[in-house]
């Protein structure tokens, strides 16, 4: 089917072609290195698609980041969240872990390109656990993660 991944804001198409599904669509993106920071993936039909490589990727960043696991799904749980921005009260993935850290996020490793923040981008304040669907399955896969790794990983972090 035509995908169409367009900007937020312009509606300027960053990545367009044939694909079974969204997922395919950012993977396809992202392997060619092309930059989808701002693209509207929000009011997609995800249902059938494809998520694994959007949940690998996120707990991918947790591994890296255990301790701000549970700060990160309480973050979406409470609809603060921006994945448009690195910094500030609501910030994307790598910007909600730098607040649980009360660290600059400059500190951090940040790659917009990553499926992990691509899937982040559909975030904005408000989006809650409550009324946007997609903030409901993040939080499901971090509490999974957390359920199955976040012990073990939070001890190799502090070693």
């Amino acid at each position: 089917m035509k995908i169409e991944i367009k900007h937020r804001w312009t509606n300027e198409v960053l990545h367009a072609g044939d694909f079974p599904n969204l997922c395919a669509a950012v993977a396809d993106a992202v392997s060619k290195n092309i930059n989808l920071r701002g693209s509207n993936l929000s009011g997609c039909n995800l249902r059938d698609s494809d998520l694994r490589c959007f949940c690998r990727d996120i707990e991918h960043v947790l591994f890296c980041h255990p301790n701000e696991a549970a700060a990160v799904a309480q973050a979406l749980r409470d609809g603060k969240v921006d994945g448009s921005v690195y910094s500030g009260a609501c910030a994307c993935l790598i910007g909600t872990i730098a607040n649980a850290r009360h660290c600059n996020v400059e500190k951090l490793e940040r790659d917009a390109s990553r499926p992990a923040e691509c899937w982040f981008t559909q975030f904005k304040p408000g989006r809650s656990v409550a009324n946007y669907p997609p903030a409901a399955l993040t939080v499901e896969w971090i509490e999974e993660w957390i359920v199955k790794h976040g012990q073990v990983a939070a001890q190799k972090a502090s070693t």
